[in-house]
Formats: C-alpha cells, sequence, structure tokens
C-alpha cells in the first residue's frame, strides 16, 4: 500500500471515529431520543428505534426496490428527521438522501447530489429542492 494510500485510510478511519454521534454502527439522535442502527436484510439499511423502548420508528430503504447497501446516516439538528445516503451509477454516478420523519416514520422527501458523496449538507433544508419554483 502506497504512503498516499495509507494517509486516506487514517483520514477516513478518523473521520469516521471522531463525527459526533458515530458509534461504529449507531447513530444517535442529538436529543437522545432515537438511535439508528445498520441492519442487513435485502441490502444494509438503517433502522430508526425509540432510544428508551426499542420502538421501531423507521427502517431507510432506497430510491428503487432493488437492494442497494447505505452509505451513511444522520439525524437532523433538531432531531425530527432522519436521513439515508445511497450511491446509484446506472443513470451517472449520484447520491440519493432519503428524509424520515422521526415522529411519523414516512418518507418526507428525497434529495439526489451528483456524484457518490456522504456529505448530508444542505439536506435537511425545509424547502426540499423538488419544489422550489
Amino acid at each position: 500500500m502506497s504512503t498516499r494510500t495509507r494517509t486516506l485510510v487514517s483520514i477516513v478511519a478518523i473521520t469516521i471515529l471522531c463525527t459526533p454521534g458515530v458509534r461504529g454502527q449507531q447513530v444517535r439522535s442529538p436529543d437522545g431520543r432515537f438511535r439508528a442502527e445498520i441492519v442487513r436484510r435485502d441490502g444494509v439499511h438503517y433502522q430508526v428505534r425509540d432510544a428508551k423502548t426499542g420502538d421501531l420508528i423507521l427502517t431507510t430503504r432506497g430510491e428503487f426496490n432493488d437492494p442497494n447497501d447505505v452509505k451513511a446516516g444522520q439525524f437532523s439538528p433538531d432531531s425530527t428527521k432522519f436521513s439515508a445516503v445511497y450511491h446509484y451509477g446506472h443513470a451517472g454516478n449520484y447520491s440519493w438522501y432519503g428524509v424520515w420523519s422521526t415522529e411519523t416514520g414516512k418518507l418526507l422527501y428525497p434529495r439526489r447530489k451528483s456524484g457518490w458523496t456522504t456529505s448530508f449538507s444542505g439536506v435537511f433544508e425545509d424547502d426540499p429542492p423538488r419544489t422550489r419554483p
């Protein structure tokens, strides 16, 4: 492995370990009411549960019904939403973000970003791009 590759692997590992709210394959909401865990069933997805009772709130899914592995997940700053990102390459490389309500478990809206990314920047804005004039 080259020095550059080792450096990149180290940066990715440090980023994952130092990201607030991320504990291995588990993500906790900022207010502590919810936890999201990766599950492996028909692909890899997150299940969001009530942190106290363990009740299932929602299970994420990709844009299509075919098996796909979730790449990252994050709660909104106010803990009312959870987003999971999936990558696709059949129509050009893009990242598909689903945004779900932590109160109802329903998909609120999707977002697409070009390229394969796991950045949640702008994902939780109140006015999704699909509704803008």
